[in-house]
């Protein structure tokens, strides 16, 4: 039966599936589909000659493996497909399968952006200036204040926390200031923390900044997963040093999580907490550090470079390369 496969445990974090995988016949195995997003897959804009354009959509990939049906009805309903149900049992299980658990907000993974570059958008305080109709620019304002609101709003889940009450989602924020990618994470307050350390700034200063006499460019708004919001939008490596003043913003070298710079070859590059996790003269790089001083840390050079304790090493390597010019030099003469 259908839910043999398709497990609801919410205390093991099945929602649709436990891992097995399907056995259909098809070329390749395939884990079985979780059922916790089917809501968000409706969305192909129908398929010609099969279904009407279904209309504007949040998000839509389809169903099956390679997104090939548009709706669950017509997944369940289809000739080929294995079910033999009547018409008024496609569309009960259809609804049943929409209702299914998720344990994660409709909110979750919606998307909204506002600048210049939207012509979907507008400064709500000019919009009778911007040449569209007003409800498009109030939409978009409308739908900023939504995941706001949503990323407050209380949230039991199994997964993402068994002892505290989580919010449905993380509001994060991605812009371009002065040709720098920005980040912005929403606090508990309301507030938005910026990347750089410097203060947090309410939404509506945030949003001004997407406007022609603001500071950005376009403006994308996420509601995230509960938890990921500030990995997400502002420290992507976790190492508790934002972004914007990260010498490796993609490599952790902070003070709750580094790499290893120095130490067993196999170990070398991989995540640590201390010098140890490197083995045998290990150096786990956990304070930006920056060997040549080229504003780019150890952590994430090319090639990782030994730590001042390991000075001999430097010495040795830049006698090497003065010395290369000279050998080339003989050759040629």
């Amino acid at each position: 039966t259908c839910n043999f496969c398709h497990t609801l445990d919410p205390s093991q974090g099945f929602f649709g599936a436990d891992g097995q995988q399907t056995f259909e016949g098809e070329p390749q195995l395939f884990k079985v589909a979780h059922l916790r997003n089917v809501y968000q897959k409706i969305g192909m804009f129908g398929l010609t000659g099969v279904s009407n354009n279904t209309g504007e959509q949040v998000r839509g990939f389809g169903f099956l493996h390679d997104g090939a049906i548009d709706t669950l009805f017509n997944f369940l309903d289809a000739p080929t497909a294995p079910f033999n149900l009547m018409v008024d049992q496609s569309q009960d299980l259809e609804q049943f399968m929409l209702a299914f658990p998720s344990d994660v907000a409709p909110v979750v993974g919606q998307q909204v952006s506002i600048g210049p570059g939207n012509p979907d958008s507008c400064d709500d305080m000019t919009c009778n200036d911007c040449g569209l109709v007003n409800q498009i620019c109030i939409d978009v304002v409308d739908r900023i204040n939504v995941l706001n609101a949503r990323a407050a709003e209380p949230f039991d889940s199994f997964v993402f926390s068994s002892t505290d009450t989580v919010t449905e989602c993380d509001a994060i924020a991605k812009t371009v200031e002065g040709g720098v990618v920005k980040g912005y994470a929403r606090q508990s307050s309301g507030l938005y923390r910026p990347d750089d350390g410097t203060a947090e700034i309410t939404e509506d200063a945030l949003r001004a900044k997407a406007y022609p006499e603001g500071d950005a460019q376009d403006i994308v708004y996420s509601c995230v997963p509960p938890g990921s919001g500030e990995r997400m939008g502002i420290d992507r490596d976790a190492d508790s040093v934002l972004d914007g003043v990260d010498n490796c913003p993609a490599w952790p070298n902070g003070a709750t999580l580094g790499t290893c710079t120095a130490g067993e070859v196999a170990l070398v590059g991989s995540a640590c907490k201390s010098a140890g996790d490197c083995g045998t003269g290990g150096f786990c790089s956990q304070a930006q550090e920056d060997g040549d001083l080229d504003l780019v840390g150890d952590a994430c050079e090319p090639v990782l470079l030994p730590e001042a304790s390991r000075g001999w090493l430097l010495a040795l390597g830049a006698l090497a390369l003065c010395a290369l010019p000279r050998r080339f030099g003989q050759r040629r003469g």
